[in-house]
């Protein structure tokens, strides 16, 4: 059985991981739209249709976290939406994968690394 991480990660006073919902979804899309230009060269998901509210909530309808692959979390400083993290399980037995991006607004203050720390905390 795997181990589940929690809900709600804070980071730090101004930090926040929260694990999306399908109540996320125009939120989701809205910074991924924001982030495509920027997203795009590195990250295989980032079009236009990641950037349309339905499919992001199709996606997070499909999404299990119970089943202990996949856990995608929204990057928070203070209420608004900088970015995402996830943790998955997609690189062979026993083994977890960091994977995370920031809108470009939000690059430079620190937010992935200390995101990424407290994923490899848990």
């Amino acid at each position: 059985m795997p181990h589940h991480p929690p809900a709600l990660i804070a980071v730090d006073e101004d930090l926040v991981l929260r694990l999306a919902e399908v109540a996320d979804a125009e939120q989701i899309a809205r910074v991924v739209g924001l982030s495509l230009e920027h997203l795009t060269p590195w990250m295989e998901w980032a079009s236009p249709e990641a950037a349309d509210p339905e499919q992001q909530r199709l996606r997070r309808q499909a999404a299990r976290p119970e089943d202990g692959n996949d856990y995608m979390y929204l990057v928070l400083a203070g209420d608004t939406m900088v970015g995402a993290c996830g943790l998955h399980r997609r690189i062979g037995p026993g083994a977890i994968e960091i994977g995370y991006w920031l809108a470009p607004f939000a690059t430079g203050r620190g937010y992935a690394t200390r995101a990424a720390q407290a994923l490899t905390t848990v």
